[in-house]
């Protein structure tokens, strides 16, 4: 594998994993302030990557505020936008490299 490749998987890597906390992190005090329902730090982490995966189970739904449906909305369109970005910079040098 060459280097370009390892470092391109750890910058995803690394992004993935920061925006999975600090979606997490924004959930957990949404759900507090907005909902008044208290929720640990898993409980969140599981609503984050159900929605950035779209399978979206709904265990906390629905939800009475605004900033909380469009956030997960936002988590949603998250998911599919780095599915589509994840592609073109993970393949894109094998397609070129069979031309």
């Amino acid at each position: 594998m060459r280097t370009d490749l390892k470092k391109r998987i750890a910058v995803a890597a690394l992004l993935v994993t920061g925006i999975i906390l600090i979606y997490a992190g924004i959930f957990l005090w949404s759900m507090a302030f907005f909902e008044n329902r208290d929720l640990s730090f898993a409980q969140s982490l599981q609503v984050v990557v159900e929605s950035l995966t779209t399978s979206g189970y709904g265990g906390f739904a629905p939800w009475e505020s605004d900033f909380l449906n469009y956030f997960v909305l936002i988590m949603n369109l998250t998911g599919v936008v780095l599915v589509f970005v994840a592609f073109p910079v993970f393949f894109s040098s094998f397609f070129t490299e069979c031309t």
